[in-house]
This record gives C-alpha cells, structure tokens and sequence, in this order.
C-alpha cells in the first residue's frame, strides 16, 4: 500500500495568498489613478468656473434706468453701479450676469430710496440691463419744523422722504402733534413719523384715516387738512361748510360719518350752527352715535 504525504497547509496558503496580493495591489494603483485624475480635473473645472465667472465677457456694462424723473434715475444707475461693483465671496464679481440677484438688487435699492414703490430688471443680452422704476405717489404731505426735508405717505402708509417731489392736487397736508400716535386699546405705538421713515404705519390706524378721508369725499366734503393727535385722536378740515371734524382711528368710522351726516340733516340745529360757526373750534363725533359742538369760552 502506497502512502502519500498531505500537502502542507503553509503551501497551501501561500499559493493562494500570492495572486491575491498581485490583484488588490493593482486596484490601488488604478484607484490612486483614478483619484489624481478626478482631483486634475475638478482643479481644471474650478479654474475654468472661476475664469469664467471673473470675464468681462459676462460683465453687465450697459444700465438703462426709467420710470422716475430724471435727476432720480441718474441717482438710481449710480446705486447701482455701486452694487454691482461689490464682490461675492470675496473674489466673485456681482457684475457677472451669471451671480446677478434681482432680489437682493432690489432690496438694496428700496431700501436706500425710500421713494420708490417698486422697481423690476429685464436682462438685455450678456451685458445688458433695462432698469423700470416707480416713484410713490404721496397721499399725505407731513408738515414738520425743523425738518432738512419733508417727508410723505403714500397710499399704503409707507412714510418715505423726498425734497423733491411735486404734490398733486389730491395730496392732503398733514400734521402731527408730540406723540401723535399715542397710545391705544392695541398698546404703545411709535411715535413721529421722523422715526417710521422706510416703514407702514399701523395697518388699522392708518386704513381708517384713509377710509375717513374716502367716506367724507364721498359727501362731498373737500379736505383742507389732517392733524393727527395723541390716543388716535385726529382733526379732519373739511370744506364747504367749514370746520374742524374730530374724530378717533379706533372707533368704527364708518358709524363716525354716518352720525355726523344725520345731525347735518337737523335742520334747527344746522341754523343755530350757521349762526355761531365763526366761534365754533371743532365738533367732537368720538361719543358714539352722540355730535358734541365745542365752541370758544367767550362763545359760550
């Protein structure tokens, strides 16, 4: 009987080990080549980025800006060019039309001009841009001393300044008594219009100013002026009839106007009125449906 020896199991492992090592060894070489490869030309693709972000190619150079009077657009394309001359990041122009953000643009730009309403971008080419501005109409003319310029309302109840702006027959004069706002039901509110530059006034205090003024035109009243006084107080100059109406923005105006127009149809009571208007200071309608007529101590 023939005996052979086992192989040894040294030998065994060894012979598999080695083609083993030869293939793990090649798929590092090939996966280190593959990473230089990758890192040359993500490098290659950043440089080619940055180029190409940093060409004037891609430059906006030409600005067209419309819409507002002439001495606001040339202010306007200066703001502009002082925008664009900015930086991203450090080293990425804003000029490039490929980082050009109208949202932050126009950000920018309603902010440092209180003045506009609103202001829209149309790209024109690669280094175009047509710039459409509009100024907000003043609805109110605030009178205040001391003041370098002057400062308005629009129709939504932003305040902005403006030195320069013509007012239009429809635009009300306004004044404002030391703490106009005062205080009300809602709690503190700010306090001269100086401070609320760039911001609404409060929504309910201002939409019942402006529905008061809407509702008395509607009676054919004309409005001479408004002088705003503390807690919500406020005195309307109306014309034909003359006279000072005195109301509160916290009160519902529409029962306010509806009063006042059912006490002018007295008619003893419009006589005796016509006859002591010129000592008359104001009629007080913040009582509810109640029409006081305060008259001057020497009236009286």
């Amino acid at each position: 009987m023939e005996i052979r020896k086992p192989r040894s199991q040294s030998t065994t492992s060894g012979t598999r080990k080695k083609p083993i090592s030869k293939i793990a060894e090649k798929r590092v070489r090939r996966n280190k080549k593959r990473g230089i490869l990758f890192l040359c030309l993500s490098i290659v693709l950043f440089v080619f980025v940055i180029l190409l972000l940093r060409s004037e190619k891609f430059f906006i150079k030409n600005i067209d800006v419309s819409g507002a009077r002439p001495e606001y657009n040339s202010s306007l394309k200066v703001h502009i060019e002082e925008y664009l001359d900015g930086s991203v990041l450090l080293v990425l122009p804003r000029r490039n039309i490929i980082l050009f953000g109208e949202h932050h643009l126009r950000e920018y730009l309603l902010t440092k001009n209180t003045y506009l309403e609103s202001i829209t971008f149309t790209r024109q080419g690669l280094d175009g841009l047509s710039v459409q501005a509009k100024e907000r109409a003043p609805y109110f003319f605030v009178e205040q001393e001391g003041e370098e310029q002057n400062v308005f309302i629009d129709s939504y109840g932003v305040v902005y300044r403006d030195a320069a702006v013509i007012l239009s027959t429809t635009t009300i004069r306004l004044k404002e008594t030391s703490s106009a706002y005062g205080a009300s039901t809602t709690g503190a509110l700010p306090v001269g219009f100086s401070d609320q530059v760039g911001k609404p006034l409060p929504e309910v205090y201002f939409k019942n100013l402006i529905r008061a003024i809407e509702l008395f035109k509607a009676k054919n009243f004309t409005i001479q002026g408004v002088t705003l006084r503390p807690y919500g107080d406020a005195d309307i100059q109306i014309t034909p009839e003359g006279g000072v109406l005195r109301i509160n923005l916290y009160d519902d105006i529409d029962k306010t106007v509806a009063t006042f127009s059912a006490a002018r149809k007295i008619e003893t009571l419009r006589s005796k009125l016509s006859e002591r208007r010129s000592s008359l200071q104001y009629i007080d309608l913040r009582f509810g449906n109640k029409v006081f007529y305060m008259f001057t101590a020497e009236a009286i």
